[in-house]
């Protein structure tokens, strides 16, 4: 049993369900709970606070309860949350044939979490920024169910069934993550929206990683609590995800299912290891090795890469055969895949049609005969991962990338798209497509995409093309090139989702004086398109540009949002002021362990410091953060530090003594006990070594 005493103007939350609130003062009351199920210590959970709450019920057995601070009520969109989290419930209870195991389901925003969410049992808590302040896009929803729904995976897998040990984080994780995308597209409104979010995030960020030195195999030793916090990353979660998803497509959704509604009636209450794990799966077909599916995805780490290459003898394919190769010489595994292939052929008006999708096994080996194409008439286009299923990179030749190129507002499956625009950034980041030529693409194809979170995602993959792979004496002109491109479409688009995706990049884009000076001119005369998060973008590039009037603007805005989003944007503002004193101010009170901002503030602070119009002014504080970053790790929080990292790292792949100096902090790393630090600056020369060769690549 659990009681607590808390002032009497609090809420006060626990895994269990209260059982009685009793007055013991006239300002304290002591509230005692009912003892819960047996659960893992890590799941405890107590949350207490000036909340208001929204309440409800499911299937009139468990109570559900949304928490959040009264300033923020009016933002609260509580029927939705409530009717995604009964959505979840019942899918839940339907595909695993398991009850909802606890007492009762409460969902808290907290105050400044340090994570996305956690899974306490009954208790699961959510960063704020889940409250959408400004009209949200389709997008920010359904990633927002996304994380309710994976966190309310964790009840059953996770809670209910627990790993024996952290070295079991990433099923646990991935597991969640990939019903999360499979409660979303089956059970709400996003339908197959979801799969286009799985992909552009988890998915992405999985390919990534697992193309950084700094890539390790999923299953592997965590020899203690500390060295968890080292695989929280996209290999655990996004690599992970994107194998079930390959594995379900494998075996079958209803294998699947069965799979997994023996394993819980098996071991629920319990402990598992994730050779448990595939033995329950395993135990209701016979697609299935464990051992050796294990093996070949969990024992290794790195990307395989697929080419389906075919000849064509009159019309018809006489050969074809699937070419794999690996990312990296330092990992070359070569694996079995299962995945779709889709052909496709024209119609008389010019669109693309499906004619067939054939679901193929490629060998662990360097070539792969299809068999199954030989004999049938010639696609215009084929395509050897079609739904995603699986985890690889996908190369085309060189007459299916022209054919792409010509043909992309021909494609009408939104997924397929973002699978090419995929392809078409790969190419960018592998220095085989000139970036340039990536950004032109995008400012002149981007305004036929008529699926909002594609456009999104091309758009961001745009600006980090810019950041990363532009030479710098080119981003000046792309960048406005990009700007002019979303700002006109910003004001003569309808209202509705485009409109303000539309008007978030104009902020984004607006990277040079010309632009700056385009986006003030639109804050005196009140442009409706950019509403107040959107406005406060433009006030931080006002005084980080020295734009005449940039001081009064920014005492404008804060006399409109006295919020805690205010204050940060504020925080954000002050350190980008172009003076050195106001840069030698700042970085003062990052390195003061006894500095009065918060965690989060100080993160907004540090996310206004760095701007590459300032680089003259910057280039003192590159040695002083070499000089202190070790000291940071050491004394400071983990978020803490790895903020002070991502924001202050002196970036720019052109300035090579930033490249030596960051090899040299290596070498004196201990990487046994400063690993955190260690595995940052791999992964930031991996970045800059990338940045090098497609910056170059540009200039031939």
């Amino acid at each position: 049993t659990l009681s607590v005493d808390a002032p009497s103007d609090w809420q006060v939350i626990a895994n269990g369900r209260k059982e009685k609130s009793e007055s013991i003062s006239n300002t304290t009351t002591t509230h005692s709970f009912l003892s819960t199920p047996r659960m893992s210590s890590y799941l405890f959970a107590i949350v207490a606070g000036p909340y208001d709450k929204e309440e409800d019920i499911y299937d009139n057995r468990a109570p559900l309860g949304i928490y959040i601070r009264k300033s923020l009520k009016k933002y609260l969109d509580t029927d939705n949350i409530f009717t995604q989290t009964k959505q979840g419930l019942a899918f839940y209870e339907s595909f695993f044939d398991f009850k909802y195991p606890f007492h009762k389901y409460d969902q808290l925003f907290v105050p400044e979490f340090n994570v996305g969410a956690m899974e306490n049992i009954g208790c699961v808590t959510f960063t704020e920024s889940y409250i959408f302040k400004q009209p949200p896009t389709t997008n920010q929803l359904a990633n927002r169910a996304d994380t309710i729904l994976h966190e309310m995976a964790h009840m059953w897998f996770g809670n209910l069934v627990t790993p024996v040990w952290w070295n079991g984080l990433w099923l646990n994780e991935s597991f969640a993550t990939y019903m999360a995308a499979l409660c979303v597209a089956s059970a709400t409104k996003y339908g197959n929206l979801s799969w286009l979010v799985f992909n552009s995030g988890m998915k992405q960020w999985a390919y990534r990683e697992d193309q950084l030195s700094t890539t390790h195999p999923i299953e592997g030793a965590v020899p203690d609590t500390d060295a968890t916090v080292l695989i929280f990353d996209g290999i655990t979660y996004g690599k992970g995800a994107s194998l079930l998803k390959q594995l379900v497509y494998l075996l079958g959704m209803d294998n699947f299912t069965a799979g997994m509604r023996y394993y819980f009636k098996k071991y629920a209450w319990g402990n598992t290891t994730i050779t448990q794990f595939l033995e329950a799966l395993a135990s209701v077909t016979d697609r299935l090795d464990p051992t050796a599916w294990a093996r070949e995805w969990l024992q290794t780490a790195g990307l395989n890469s697929l080419q389906l290459n075919y000849t064509v003898e009159n019309g018809i394919i006489s050969s074809a055969f699937v070419e794999q190769s690996t990312s990296s010489e330092a990992h070359p595994t070569l694996r079995h895949h299962a995945t779709e292939m889709a052909l496709y052929d024209s119609t008389e008006d010019g669109s693309l049609k499906l004619r067939e999708t054939l679901r193929l096994t490629v060998g662990a080996q360097s070539r792969t005969e299809v068999h199954e194409l030989k004999g049938k008439a010639a696609p215009v286009f084929a395509f050897i991962n079609n739904n995603d299923h699986a985890f690889v990179k996908c190369l085309l030749d060189a007459k299916s990338l022209q054919f792409v190129l010509s043909n992309l507002d021909k494609i009408n499956d939104p997924l397929l798209r973002q699978l090419l625009w995929s392809i078409l950034y790969d190419l960018t980041r592998d220095a085989k497509m000139k970036a340039s030529d990536y950004i032109k693409l995008v400012a002149s194809k981007v305004a036929i995409e008529t699926d909002p979170k594609l456009v999104q995602t091309i758009l961001s993959r745009a600006s980090s093309a810019l950041v990363h792979f532009i030479p710098n004496i080119k981003i000046d002109t792309f960048a406005d090139m990009l700007f002019e491109s979303v700002f006109s479409l910003a004001n003569s688009s309808p209202q509705g989702e485009f409109k303000i995706i539309w008007s978030r990049y104009s902020v984004e884009f607006a990277r040079t004086a010309k632009s700056v000076a385009v986006l003030a001119e639109e804050l005196k005369k009140g442009n409706p398109i950019f509403t107040q998060d959107l406005r406060w973008g433009i006030v931080v590039k006002l005084v980080a540009w020295d734009i005449p009037g940039a001081s009064e603007a920014l005492a404008v805005e804060q006399s409109r949002d006295k919020s805690d989003t205010g204050v940060r944007a504020t925080n954000r503002a002050s350190s980008s002021v172009p003076n050195m004193n106001v840069k030698n101010e700042s970085w003062e009170k990052f390195i003061n362990p006894d500095s009065k901002l918060s965690v989060h503030q100080a993160a907004a602070a540090m996310s206004g410091f760095h701007w590459r119009h300032q680089q003259d002014l910057l280039n003192p504080f590159t040695a002083k953060f070499f000089e202190s970053i070790r000291d940071v790790f050491k004394n400071r929080e983990k978020e803490y530090a790895s903020s002070f990292f991502q924001y202050l790292f002196p970036y720019n792949p052109e300035n090579k003594d930033i490249k030596e100096q960051a090899r040299k902090l290596l070498q004196q790393l201990d990487e046994q006990e400063e690993k955190h630090l260690t595995k940052l600056l791999k992964e930031e020369l991996d970045d800059i070594q990338r940045s090098e060769r497609c910056k170059a690549f540009d200039q031939q």
